[in-house]
């Protein structure tokens, strides 16, 4: 019977940090992502499981839950460098819904255009059907 997986937590996050901490003064994503496997029923899809992966570790740092060293390691912050952090949870939240609906802006840009696109070419075809209907511009003057 398979397990239910659940999704990454920030505070799950920190708790594997902080279990792995004990060997290791700086701990690599590829650490966290094996610790985490073995011990949470997470994704076990390799790609999705690193693309959610990053992303709550990208939040974790931003509300201070974790610090981040170099490119692609991680710390508990001190209580010194707990007490500057400067983005709290909802300053955290909002960068997040902006980057969001950065990227829903272009994607409902992208449908404008071909939305527009497509009809420009229904009204072309509509028009060429009505003049194919009239006959010619002398028809008209007949009127």
């Amino acid at each position: 019977m398979e397990k239910e997986k659940i999704s990454v937590t920030p505070q799950m996050l920190r708790t594997a940090v902080k279990e792995l901490q004990k060997r290791e003064l700086f701990v690599k994503s590829k650490s966290l992502k094996d610790h985490i496997q073995r011990h949470y029923p997470v994704e076990r899809d390799f790609k999705a499981l690193e693309q959610e992966l990053q992303e709550k570790l990208k939040y974790a740092v931003s509300v201070g839950l974790l610090a981040k060293h170099g490119d692609d390691q991680y710390f508990i912050p001190t209580l010194r460098q707990e007490a500057n952090t400067v983005k709290t949870a909802i300053s955290a939240f909002w960068e997040m819904y902006k980057n969001n609906n950065r990227l829903r802006n272009v994607r409902k840009k992208k449908a404008d255009i071909k939305r527009s696109i497509s009809r420009q070419k229904q009204r072309d075809h509509v028009s060429s059907s009505n003049t194919d209907e009239t006959g010619s511009s002398e028809d008209l003057d007949f009127f």
